[in-house]
């Protein structure tokens, strides 16, 4: 007799396990956004094709530009070590 309830505890919890399955979406939401990005993307790149010609107005001089690549190059050599995540925060006064 135990067997059977048991049985039955257990049927009746795969049942409603199936049930509630077959009302999960087939495809998550992030699908109904795929490839805007890169469509995006293109859209921006292909606005104005001859965009490279356009040499008028830089928006970089030669000084601030070899100063961001510079301190890009340095930041490889150098990483900055991961803090204790755990840590953030403690001891810096915020409340």
């Amino acid at each position: 007799m135990k067997t059977l309830l048991a049985h039955s505890k257990f049927l009746l919890a795969a049942a409603a396990l199936a049930q509630a399955a077959g009302c999960t979406p087939v495809a998550p939401r992030v699908d109904d956004h795929f490839g805007k990005s890169l469509t995006a993307l293109k859209s921006y790149q292909t606005i104005n094709p001859q965009a490279s010609a356009n040499t008028a107005n830089p928006e970089l001089d030669g000084r601030p530009a070899k100063e961001a690549i510079d301190r890009y190059y340095k930041s490889f050599a150098a990483p900055v070590p991961n803090q204790n995540i755990f840590t953030i925060g403690v001891g810096s006064g915020a409340h």
